[in-house]
């Protein structure tokens, strides 16, 4: 009996031991993917300074989850995710970031999704704001720029065991990565409809995938944009001005407050450009 009780004891331990083994080398590897250093490339801009062209970034910063959705109501930061297992993730306080780095060096982390030393942002959407024109952006940044500095949070990211496995898995990349994995959406047909594509490849695929054809979150499954053919373009100005899907559905809460906070920014033309190009999309092929 003693000696069973041995075997069984030695058993567990060399089990314990296989599990700890093994979490460090998974935390060792997705560490070197976190601290990876990337090529910094040029980066220059010329932002506006005309009231009407920063008041349309404003706009932008709406529309593209900056005030309202990923950096809190007023860009004063907001937790994005505390689940100790996958992570725990702060949007960091926008109106601080605009006064601590220079203008090219935050065209670098927002376009390309790479701190000013060469590491990635890790959850930073950079795939969607690498589509952004030079105009679009400037007019953003020139905006966030005259935000008043308010108290918040202080960027955070502790990537859980869970996470670091999905780093290693490849479920989970870091924002420089994901540029350059990105498979772009479908060409459009027609002047309005590429109007809709880039609309679309610069706001839709936060949620969607960078091919708008889904993607899976901690929060849900965001479906594939061919969904769309099922609208009416009625019925698909109401769900980008309040979230409520076709025929009154109620669509789940993370696309409730993105559409009320966010797509509610789109102008009525800008909506029917995402609609002509959204309606025909064929289904994404599996990459």
């Amino acid at each position: 009996m003693k000696s069973l009780f041995r075997w069984v004891v030695r058993g567990a331990l060399a089990i314990v031991c296989l599990l700890v083994v093994g979490y460090g080398i998974v935390h060792a590897v997705s560490e070197y993917e976190v601290r990876r250093m990337y090529p910094v490339p040029p980066t220059s801009i010329v932002l506006p300074t005309d009231s009407a062209a920063i008041a349309e970034g404003g706009r932008l910063s709406r529309i593209h989850g900056c005030l309202g959705g990923c950096h809190g109501r007023h860009g004063e930061g907001e937790v994005l995710l505390d689940d100790p297992l996958i992570a725990k993730i702060v949007g960091p306080n926008l109106t601080a970031s605009v006064r601590r780095y220079t203008d090219a060096e935050l065209v670098l982390i927002v376009r390309h999704g790479m701190r000013p030393d060469g590491r990635s942002m890790v959850v930073m959407p950079s795939r969607s704001f690498a589509g952004l024109s030079d105009e679009d952006l400037g007019k953003l940044l020139a905006y966030l720029k005259t935000l008043p500095s308010l108290p918040g949070n202080e960027p955070l990211v502790e990537i859980g065991p869970l996470g670091r496995i999905g780093l290693i898995a490849g479920q989970f990349s870091s924002s420089v990565d994901a540029i350059s994995k990105a498979v772009p959406p479908p060409p459009a047909n027609t002047a309005q409809a590429e109007r809709g594509r880039y609309l679309a490849r610069t706001s839709c695929t936060q949620c969607h995938g960078a091919n708008l054809g889904g993607e899976a979150h901690p929060e849900g499954f965001a479906p594939d944009l061919a969904v769309v053919a099922a609208y009416s373009p009625e019925a698909f100005s109401e769900l980008m001005r309040t979230g409520v899907g076709q025929g009154g559905r109620k669509l789940s809460p993370v696309m409730r407050d993105w559409a009320q906070a966010c797509l509610s920014q789109f102008t009525q033309a800008e909506v029917e450009a995402l609609y002509s190009y959204l309606h025909v999309k064929p289904v994404a092929m599996v990459h």
